[in-house]
C-alpha cells in the first residue's frame, strides 16, 4: 500500500498547515476548524490528525497577529512625528537623491524613548548632509507616510512590500533637521560598508567597467553600476535573478568551498568534520552582502543542514529542511511571507525538493548522455513550474525565452561568480601573474556573456502576458500543479479526477466572472490598438515588444 503524503512527509504538512494559518482571519479560522472537526466525525480525520492540524494552523495564525501589532504599534509611534534615532544601513543612488534604508534605535513619545522593534524606515536624502552606513542620527520634524495599500491588482502593493522587508513607512525629510550623534566604527554597518568599499577599489582596478559592474551585481548584489540598456537585457532574457545575490550564489559558494572536502573526505574521513568550518564563511559572505533576506534565508538553511549532517550525524532530507526552515520563519518572522522574493524563493526551492527527483527519475534517462546539461534544464524547468503561479499573479507575464536563456547562459555565470570569487582571493593574496590571468579570462567570458544576452533580447515576442490572471486563477494553477506531481510520484492525496475537477472549475469559475462582471475599459475586446493608446499598466508591462497588441477585456483593472 502507498504511503500518504502527511506520512511519508509529516513536517513539510505541517509547515503547509502553519503557513496556510497566516493567511486566514478569525472567520476563516473558526470555519476550517468546524470543518476539520466535522471530519473527525466522519472518520476521515483521526483525533491526532485533527490536533496537529488545529495546532499548526494556531501557530501560523497567532504569531502573524503577534508581529503584525508590533508593526502597527511602532508605525503609529513613528506617526507622532517627534523625534527618531536611527543607524544608516545602506544607501543607495536614484534619480531623486540618495535612498538611504535606516533601523530604528529609538523614537520619542510623550517625551520618552521607547525601543521600537526591529524595523527599518527609508527616505530619500536630497540635503547636503554627509551620511555613511553606521551613522547614527537623530532626525526631528519629518513627515512619515504610511505604505500605501494598492486597490488594483496588477500594480505594485507598496504595503505588502514593506511589509515583508519590515519597512514602517517612507520618511520625508525636506524640512527635517538632522543631527549625527556619532559614526561608531564598531557597528556592524559600518565595517562593512569599509570593507566592501575597499574590495570595490581594489577590483576596479583590475577590471573594465562592463566586468565590475558584472562583479558588483553578481557577488555584492549592487545594480547600482549596471546602465540600463544593460538590465533590460538581464530582464528580456529572464535572467534578473542572477544579479540579485540570493540562495543560489550561497549555494554556488558553499559547493565551491565544499568539494575539495567532499573528495578527501572519501579517503580521510574525520576531514569531513571540517565542513563545519564554512559555516562562518558562508556567514562572513552574507554580512558582506549586507544580509539581504534571500542570502540569510539561504545561510540559515545551508547551516542548518551542515550541523545536522556532520555534527549529528542525521541524514537530511531536502523537503524536511525546507520545511524547519519555514517553520522557524513562521515563529520568528512571518510577516516576510509577505515579500514576493520570498514567496518566490520558497516556491524554486519546493520545485528542487519535489519536482526535480522527478525529472531525474522519469526523464534524464533520455538525457544520460549529457546528464550535467540536462539537470540544468531540468532544474530551470521545475523552478520555472513551481513559481509559475506566483510569477503570473504578481506579475502578469513571463520572459518568453527563460529556458534557452538559462540553458545557454547559467554555465557562463556561474563561472563567472567562481572566476570573481578566485580574483577576490588572489587579489588580497597580491598574486600579480594570477590577478592578470583571471582579469583576461574574465573580460572574455564577460563578452560572450553580452553576446548571448543580445541575441536572446533581438528574438520576437519577448513576453508572454496574463493581464487578467488573478488570486483563484493562481490557487486553482498551484492545485493542477500539485495534483500532477502527485499523480506522477504516486503519492495519494485525493481522488486522481481532481485533475479534471479542477479544470473543470477553473474554466466554470472563468465564465462566470465573465458574464457577471462589467468591465469597464477604455477599449473593447478584439481591438487592435496602438501602443501609445493603451493604459499606462499595460504599457508598463507591453515593454516594448512591438507598436500594437491584440488586447482582450480585463475587467478588474482602474483606469484613470
Amino acid at each position: 500500500m502507498s504511503v500518504r503524503f502527511h506520512h511519508k512527509f509529516p513536517l513539510v504538512y505541517t509547515a503547509f498547515l502553519a503557513v496556510t494559518g497566516i493567511t486566514f482571519d478569525l472567520y476563516t479560522l473558526i470555519f476550517i476548524t468546524l470543518v476539520l472537526g466535522v471530519g473527525v466525525v466522519l472518520h476521515f480525520l483521526t483525533l491526532r490528525e485533527f490536533g496537529i492540524a488545529i495546532i499548526a494552523i494556531g501557530l501560523g495564525f497567532g504569531s502573524v497577529r503577534f508581529h503584525t501589532n508590533r508593526y502597527r504599534e511602532s508605525q503609529n509611534d513613528l506617526k507622532q512625528n517627534t523625534v527618531i534615532q536611527v543607524e544608516v544601513e545602506s544607501l543607495k543612488k536614484t534619480a531623486y537623491g540618495t535612498g538611504v534604508l535606516a533601523a530604528c534605535r529609538a523614537v520619542l513619545v510623550d517625551s520618552n524613548w521607547k525601543i521600537p522593534s526591529n524595523f527599518k524606515v527609508q527616505w530619500i536624502q536630497t540635503q547636503n548632509f554627509s551620511i555613511t552606513p553606521g551613522s547614527l542620527l537623530l532626525i526631528r520634524d519629518y513627515t512619515f507616510n504610511l505604505p500605501a495599500k494598492s486597490e488594483n491588482y496588477t500594480s505594485f502593493n507598496e504595503l505588502n512590500y514593506f511589509t515583508g522587508v519590515g519597512i514602517l513607512g517612507q520618511l520625508k525629510v525636506a524640512n527635517a533637521q538632522f543631527y549625527e550623534l556619532k559614526k561608531d566604527s564598531m557597528t556592524l554597518g559600518f565595517q562593512r560598508f569599509k570593507l566592501k568599499n575597499k574590495l570595490e577599489g581594489m577590483m576596479l582596478t583590475q577590471l573594465t567597467a562592463p566586468s565590475f559592474s558584472l562583479f558588483s551585481g553578481l557577488l555584492l548584489g549592487d545594480k547600482s553600476y549596471l546602465q540600463k540598456g544593460e538590465k533590460e537585457l538581464f530582464q528580456t532574457a529572464g535572467l534578473m535573478h542572477i544579479l540579485s545575490v540570493s540562495g543560489m550564489h550561497v549555494g554556488l559558494i558553499y559547493w565551491l568551498l565544499s568539494w575539495p572536502i567532499s573528495k578527501l573526505g572519501k579517503r580521510f574521513y574525520h576531514l569531513k568534520k571540517i565542513e563545519v568550518v564554512l559555516i562562518p564563511v558562508l556567514w562572513l559572505y552574507a554580512y558582506l552582502t549586507g544580509m539581504a533576506p534571500p542570502v540569510f534565508r539561504a545561510t540559515v538553511f545551508i547551516s542548518i543542514m551542515v550541523i545536522l549532517r556532520v555534527i549529528f550525524k542525521r541524514k537530511v532530507r531536502l523537503p524536511d529542511l525546507l520545511a524547519t526552515s519555514a517553520c522557524l520563519f513562521v515563529i520568528f518572522n512571518p510577516l516576510e511571507f509577505y515579500s514576493i522574493s520570498f514567496q518566490l524563493s520558497f516556491a524554486a526551492m519546493l520545485g528542487i525538493a519535489f519536482l526535480f527527483p522527478l525529472w531525474q527519475e522519469k526523464w534524464r534517462l533520455y538525457l544520460n548522455k549529457i546528464n550535467g546539461i540536462g539537470d540544468l534544464l531540468g532544474m530551470s524547468i521545475c523552478c520555472t513550474i513551481a513559481t509559475l503561479p506566483l510569477t503570473l499573479f504578481h506579475f502578469h507575464q513571463i520572459p518568453t525565452w527563460f529556458l534557452l536563456g538559462n540553458l545557454i547562459l547559467t554555465i557562463p555565470f556561474t563561472v563567472l561568480i567562481y572566476g570573481y570569487t578566485a580574483h577576490v582571493f588572489f587579489t588580497f593574496l597580491d598574486v600579480a601573474f594570477i590577478m592578470k590571468l583571471l582579469s583576461v579570462l574574465i573580460e572574455w567570458m564577460v563578452q560572450r556573456v553580452y553576446q548571448g544576452l543580445e541575441m536572446i533580447a533581438s528574438l520576437p515576442l519577448p513576453y508572454l502576458y496574463a493581464y487578467d490572471f488573478d488570486f483563484m486563477d493562481a490557487v486553482v494553477l498551484s492545485v493542477l500543479i500539485v495534483l500532477t506531481w502527485r499523480s506522477f510520484a504516486q503519492i495519494p492525496i485525493v481522488s486522481k479526477r481532481q485533475i479534471a475537477v479542477a479544470l473543470f472549475l477553473w474554466s466554470l469559475f472563468g465564465v462566470v466572472e465573465n458574464y457577471w462582471e462589467n468591465p469597464k475599459s477604455p477599449f473593447e475586446a478584439g481591438i487592435k490598438c496602438q501602443f501609445k493608446d493603451l493604459p499606462s499598466v499595460i504599457k508598463k508591462a507591453q515593454a516594448q515588444s512591438a507598436d500594437t497588441l491584440y488586447v482582450e477585456i480585463v475587467p478588474k483593472l482602474k483606469f484613470k
